[in-house]
């Protein structure tokens, strides 16, 4: 234990680290702890920093259009967040998808659909349903597909007004699955 408390000895300060010794030769492991806790919050918010610098380096590849990259600093952003957001995981299915990676724009969207069924958010699980479905949709699983554009109109007939942009978004992908489904 000292040794990895001396590990981060240049960032907690000679002073900390000697109390620290000296409490743990007494058998007091309370400040050896509370320095390991003050380290691990210091890092968790460096890592936030990272998330955030992969998200804006996911920005700048897709408005250059290189799907791809985007796809995987979107990737890296979700990978970081301790608790994924949102808008990060929303992205990182989009781009998978754009870039061709459907097995990851399958997964991004499994976890896009869980993390919006636990928020209290109508619109985002329509989102989150209507946008796994078109990775479905792309990968020919019509039927699957269908399933999730009908809930997702379903709940924005339920919550949005009918001529809300997104209630139109998913009627046309419902209308547009039908056109295509096979037989």
């Amino acid at each position: 234990m000292e040794a990895r408390l001396e590990r981060f000895g240049n960032q907690i300060g000679g002073d900390r680290l000697a109390e620290a010794r000296r409490a743990l030769e007494q058998g007091d492991y309370s400040i050896a702890d509370d320095l390991f806790a003050e380290i691990e919050e210091r890092r968790r918010l460096e890592v936030e920093e990272a998330a955030r610098a992969a998200f804006g380096r996911g920005e700048i590849a897709e408005a250059e259009v290189r799907w791809a990259d985007a796809s995987r600093h979107y990737a890296r952003a979700v990978d970081l967040q301790e608790e994924p957001e949102f808008d990060t995981l929303f992205k990182a299915r989009e781009l998978a998808w754009l870039a061709g990676e459907f097995d990851s724009a399958l997964l991004f969207g499994h976890r896009l659909i869980e993390l919006a069924r636990t928020l209290s958010e109508p619109e985002k699980l329509s989102r989150a349903l209507n946008e796994h479905a078109l990775t479905l949709e792309g990968q020919g699983r019509y039927a699957e597909a269908e399933t999730l554009l009908r809930q997702a109109l379903e709940i924005c007939e339920q919550t949005l007004a009918v001529d809300h942009p997104h209630t139109q978004l998913v009627r046309k992908n419902v209308e547009s699955l039908r056109s295509q489904k096979p037989g």
